[in-house]
């Protein structure tokens, strides 16, 4: 039953269907296996057969002599005697099901037809498809080489350990599947889908779909998303022809509705000339007085109005702030001006139980990990936990902190500029000014080793931006955290420091 692209082609165009069908099967190179599976998915008869009446057509044309299996006559298909155009045919009403290989392609219209004995085209499709499958051994052409995504976005690798994926996460998988496929082609054929479906379930358990009847397979959905997601691949992001699109609209600036991102409003009475006027008088006092807190947070809370105003509508660098309002330096202050931002004396707080609940999965994560370098932080907790007298708790966040590093690594790339860590670890003996001089966004820098800390700083540009104490790494966290938000922290890679 293997017929090759030009005879499909050839016997499409003999029935009278339209040149754009007849291009986009033979661009896809469709052989008579493909072609018989077309009549299973609405959306693949829509986009080889736009015109509705062309895939009513082809169905006639296909289905004619097929009709459903019931009762004593499951084992055959009923013959039919019409006497219209068929795209199989028998060459002897004696022959058996082992004889189903000698039907082939016709375009006579008037040739005398004979239904073949138990035969059914539907079940004839959804077998085809599973037998070519079922072969698990070394496949034909670009699926040799195919192999799936080694690795994948930290939230689908975690669902994987667990054993369960989100529906979203799940399309977030075969997005990559069909970003490795479009690197051999972008017009994989149905049995190549389904290959690759069945490769997936066989590798993760989790991907598997529900079977509804006896008929179903459990990577049958994935065929068809894959499908999905390749025909949203294929189409052309810019026209054809240029001089034929229309003028380009401007984009409309996308309005930042987010709480960090909205001017707080001016106190009664006050305007950012006078609160600029106040800051002037009064910031000389407040930096000669740096044990005065009191005195800083009434700074604070006062020009908390005109300090958003100036760093949300004109960025400045980390330093120009520091300048201005050195109050920020310190950890407690950091704290007072995410609170003001958000409008919530309790963030801090929220955020340490947020990061506490996270790091359950992320141990759990590093504890099924097979990876060389989380293996060897997972020994080293081993070993502090083993200490007499030690802080299991806080042994367990800086471990945490650590995995983070290697979970949340982002790809380096042109597009993605310099790759840079959550937290890094200096020596003891090392210059910390000259250490950081390169690093760019906020991060956590420890001198010292990570269960015996000498000195905890977060920096970013190229300086220290603020000391903590060394005592809980979850007090990094927070203010690692809290500096994105304060600092309103985004940067492109034109940007100069």
């Amino acid at each position: 039953m293997n017929y090759s692209g030009e005879e499909v082609v050839s016997w499409l165009q003999s029935h009278g269907f339209s040149p754009e069908t007849l291009e986009r099967i033979e661009k896809d190179g469709l052989d008579g296996e493909d072609l018989l599976g077309i009549v299973q998915y609405v959306e693949e008869l829509r986009h080889y057969f736009p015109l509705v009446k062309e895939r009513l057509k082809f169905k006639k044309l296909i289905l004619m002599n097929a009709e459903p299996r019931d009762g004593a006559s499951s084992s055959s298909c009923a013959e039919s005697s019409s006497t219209s155009n068929s795209f199989y045919t028998s060459t002897d009403d004696s022959q058996n099901t082992s004889d189903d290989e000698n039907l082939e392609l016709t375009s006579t219209p008037n040739e005398k037809r004979k239904s073949p004995k138990d035969f059914c085209i539907m079940d004839e499709a959804i077998e085809l498809g599973i037998a070519k499958v079922s072969s698990y051994g070394l496949p034909p052409g670009w699926l040799s080489k195919f192999q799936l995504p080694s690795r994948f976005s930290a939230s689908v690798e975690l669902g994987i350990q667990e054993g369960y994926l989100s529906a979203n996460q799940k399309s977030e998988l075969v997005r990559d599947v069909c970003t490795s496929i479009n690197h051999f082609t972008s017009h994989p054929k149905r049995s190549e889908r389904q290959w690759i479906a069945k490769k997936i379930v066989e590798e993760y358990p989790c991907m598997a779909g529900k079977k509804l009847v006896d008929s179903d397979t459990e990577w049958g959905y994935l065929e068809v998303k894959i499908f999905n997601r390749m025909k949203k691949i294929q189409k052309p992001k810019h026209p054809a022809n240029p001089a034929e699109a229309g003028p380009s609209k401007a984009k409309r600036q996308k309005k930042d509705f987010s709480i960090w991102a909205q001017q707080p409003d001016l106190p009664a009475g006050e305007t950012l000339a006078t609160l600029k006027a106040f800051a002037e008088e009064n910031r000389n006092e407040v930096r000669r007085n740096p044990r005065k807190h009191k005195a800083h947070k009434d700074f604070m809370d006062k020009t908390f109005p005109l300090r958003r105003h100036e760093i949300i509508t004109a960025p400045k660098l980390v330093k120009a702030v520091l300048m201005e309002y050195p109050s920020l330096k310190y950890f407690i202050h950091l704290k007072a001006e995410l609170c003001r931002i958000f409008n919530d004396d309790n963030i801090p707080t929220k955020l340490r139980e947020k990061y506490l609940m996270w790091q359950q999965h992320i141990l759990k994560y590093a504890a099924a990990s097979k990876d060389k370098v989380v293996n060897e932080v997972m020994d080293g907790m081993e070993a502090a936990l083993s200490e007499e007298g030690c802080n299991r708790e806080e042994i367990k966040s800086r471990t945490s902190l650590l995995v983070i590093n290697k979970v949340l690594r982002q790809r380096s790339g042109k597009k993605r500029g310099l790759q840079e860590e959550v937290v890094t670890i200096l020596e003891r003996e090392a210059d910390v000014d000259s250490a950081v001089i390169d690093y760019i966004q906020p991060q956590i820098v420890i001198v010292g080793d990570i269960y015996d800390i000498d000195l905890l700083y977060i920096v970013t540009e190229g300086s220290i931006i603020c000391q903590l104490p060394q005592e809980k790494i979850i007090d990094a966290v927070i203010g690692l955290l809290g500096s994105f938000y304060v600092f309103n922290v985004s940067y492109n890679q034109s940007r100069q420091f």
